[in-house]
């Protein structure tokens, strides 16, 4: 089913571009800023029911995100396809005489998903689009757990355990591209990112909900370029 599904997009999404007057190849970087929410309350109350006193050395913090970008350009709207990675941590530590204690939380979102651009407005060749998406992720949380005893110089692991989930995820911003020679644009982009509050796994994917922002470039592919390959 799943590989039925894939093929029909790449079907479609094949006829886009061969009809599209550009194609945009897009990749972006920027910052994600996650809400993180229910992940800051766990490491709260791990914190909490340590014997020992410890504190928070990083609290999930907004991160780096990555994306690639591929869009059909048809002058008053875009349609494309994405892949974008974001990741954040959180970390409990305690150090005295005898031992050194670690929690480490990393989490990554790993998404992908189909988007559109609508042109509301566009100034000396710069466009104002909004956007929207919608697609699959794939979430992972990793938590390790040491302690390491100067008695006898030895690392012992507590805690190693990896939790995974997937859910649908959909986003919407705004995306103003400049286009600097016909075959370079560059772009900046603000989004917000939705996703539901657990997987069907039980993963808690409400953490991941929140703005992001970032810049792209963009390679353009011209209409006529395109002809001349496909006539090649």
């Amino acid at each position: 089913m799943k590989k039925s599904i894939f093929i029909f997009f790449a079907i479609c999404l094949t006829a886009i571009i061969s009809n599209a007057q550009d194609l945009h190849l897009g990749f972006s970087a920027g910052l994600a800023f996650a809400n993180m929410e229910g992940a800051r309350s766990s490491l709260e109350n791990k914190l909490h029911s340590l014997p020992y006193q410890a504190g928070i050395t990083d609290n999930f913090p907004a991160w780096f995100e990555y994306k690639a970008e591929m869009s059909a350009d048809f002058d008053m709207v875009m349609f494309g396809v994405y892949y974008m990675r974001s990741s954040t941590g959180g970390r409990i530590s305690a150090k005295d005489y005898s031992a050194n204690y670690f929690y480490n939380v990393e989490m990554i979102n790993n998404a992908f998903g189909f988007s559109t651009k609508l042109l509301f407005d566009e100034i000396n060749k710069t466009r104002f689009f909004v956007t929207l998406g919608i697609g699959q992720q794939h979430l992972k949380s990793i938590i390790n757990e040491e302690m390491y005893l100067y008695s006898t110089k030895r690392k012992t692991i507590l805690k190693k355990d990896e939790t995974e989930g997937q859910s649908i995820h959909a986003l919407a911003g705004l995306f103003v591209e400049k286009r600097l020679t016909t075959n370079i644009s560059v772009a900046a982009y603000v989004n917000y990112y939705f996703s539901p509050f657990y997987t069907e796994s039980g993963y808690r994917a409400a953490n991941w909900k929140g703005f992001r922002s970032g810049l792209t470039f963009c390679i353009i592919v011209p209409e006529s370029i395109k002809n001349y390959s496909i006539a090649e």
